[in-house]
């Protein structure tokens, strides 16, 4: 994930002026350890995982609707809708 998010930040013209670094780092460096500290707590409540690594915004989209729909049709709510999807 922190390589998706570097190159996503590089493609934005913006960055720089929206993502001032926090800690005296460089942002790219700050996203690093933002994910670290902070993964075991994504772990704990995510219902959902979707690696997005390469895929457009209107994949990502509907991988989500998708996920969204069978959790709304079942009857037992998926704890851990992760199954069959990378993460």
């Amino acid at each position: 994930p922190a390589d998706e998010i570097r190159r996503r930040l590089i493609a934005d013209p913006t960055t720089a002026s929206r993502r001032p670094a926090l800690e005296g780092k460089d942002v790219y460096s700050e996203v690093d350890q933002a994910l670290i500290d902070r993964e075991r707590y994504y772990t704990e409540v995510a219902h959902f995982r979707l690696n997005t690594d390469g895929l457009s915004v209107s994949v990502i989209v509907g991988e989500i609707i998708d996920w969204l729909a069978a959790w709304k049709d079942s009857e037992s709510r998926p704890g851990d809708a992760s199954a069959g999807v990378d993460s």
